[in-house]
């Protein structure tokens, strides 16, 4: 089933609320600087973390950690730019293919030859194309793997939490305990004079 619209108008702003809540107080200042310069938005870090969650999305389906959300905030404010859109290797791999096939049957349709300069300058826009891709997966590799760490360190956190949660339970039960034969012999001394 589909999001109405106001549906999903209502959930990107409260999403996009909290990740301004979370930049606003972990953001260094020099971040935030550069976040002003590049004129950089919460908003257009809300469509990149979209964006990554429609990559990896299973029968349309993604549930992301807070943690990993946080962390492909920060990276987009610090790395990418204003209105960058997540794809995944295969994604970029397919669209270099597809300009690569568009510019070969356009170089078959022409029917002079080009020159030499032209030749040249066409496969240097290519290779910086193609390095440009390269370095936009690496970047994006790199996010993730800051996201699963991140998302490694909260369930680690909570783990943790849980052990000292269950040893606390399990020491006000014997104090719990403790006190109820404390209570039994006090009454059976009372008992015994």
């Amino acid at each position: 089933m589909d999001m109405t619209p106001e549906l999903k108008a209502a959930l990107e702003k409260r999403m996009t609320a909290y990740l301004q809540e979370y930049f606003d107080a972990n953001a260094s200042d020099a971040l935030r600087e550069k976040v002003a310069a590049e004129k950089k938005t919460v908003a257009g870090a809300y469509k990149f973390i979209e964006s990554v969650a429609k990559a990896f999305a299973k029968a349309g389906c993604c549930a992301m950690p807070d943690a990993l959300a946080y962390s492909l905030l920060m990276h987009y404010m610090e790395d990418e730019k204003e209105g960058a859109i997540y794809k995944t290797p295969e994604q970029v791999q397919a669209e270099i293919d597809k300009a690569k096939r568009a510019e070969a049957e356009k170089a078959k349709s022409k029917a002079p030859a080009e020159s030499p300069a032209k030749v040249k300058a066409e496969a240097l826009r290519q290779k910086v194309a193609e390095e440009n891709a390269n370095a936009l997966i690496k970047t994006s590799a790199k996010a993730l793997r800051e996201g699963e760490k991140a998302v490694e360190a909260d369930a680690a956190e909570r783990a943790a939490l849980v052990s000292k949660m269950k040893e606390a339970e399990r020491l006000e039960a014997e104090k719990r305990k403790a006190e109820a034969v404390e209570r039994i012999v006090l009454e059976q001394a009372t008992f015994a004079f």
